[in-house]
Order: C-alpha cells, then sequence, then structure tokens
C-alpha cells in the first residue's frame, strides 16, 4: 500500500498535503456477496490504523456498487444488487 498509493507511515494527512499521495481518493471495489462487506471493513479499519487521518478527509473512501445478477425477461432488465433482493 505504501508503494502503490504512496502513504507513508507516521504521516498525518490533510486537505493540504494530501497531493503528495499517487491517487486522490481510495475506491474498494468489491462485489455485493455477503463476505464481502467484511472485507470492505477490514481494509478501512487497515487505513484507520496506520494513516487515521485520511478517514476524516471528505471524499477520500469511494466505493463501486457492482451487481450480483443482471436477469432480462423481454425487454425489462432487472439489476440485482443485494441476495434478499433475489426473489425466486
Amino acid at each position: 500500500m505504501e508503494i502503490i498509493v504512496g502513504l507513508k507511515f507516521n504521516n498525518t494527512y490533510t486537505k493540504e498535503n494530501i497531493k503528495m499521495l499517487r491517487c486522490g481518493h481510495l475506491m474498494i471495489m468489491t462485489n455485493r456477496e455477503d463476505d464481502n462487506s467484511y472485507i470492505e471493513g477490514l481494509v478501512i479499519n487497515f487505513i484507520h490504523y496506520f494513516w487515521w487521518s485520511l478517514v476524516d478527509l471528505p471524499g477520500f473512501f469511494q466505493q463501486i456498487i457492482s451487481p450480483i445478477v443482471k436477469c432480462t425477461k423481454g425487454k425489462k432488465l432487472e439489476t440485482i444488487f443485494m441476495l434478499p433482493q433475489y426473489d425466486i
């Protein structure tokens, strides 16, 4: 993480010095299966533990919510993001 993003241990990041990173924000991209919400939490906890100041920066953490499945019936497209939405 330190090499890819440019984070340095024991640094406090602010709006002013965030530009020294190699990215403007951290995007968490996981699919919507039940166990992946835990993975998101682990990533955020890792960042919070080592670089707690990043959590306070608005917009630093971003997330893409990908669908589990896309179904079509005729011309109607149904997108399902969470397992409880899937009605058999």
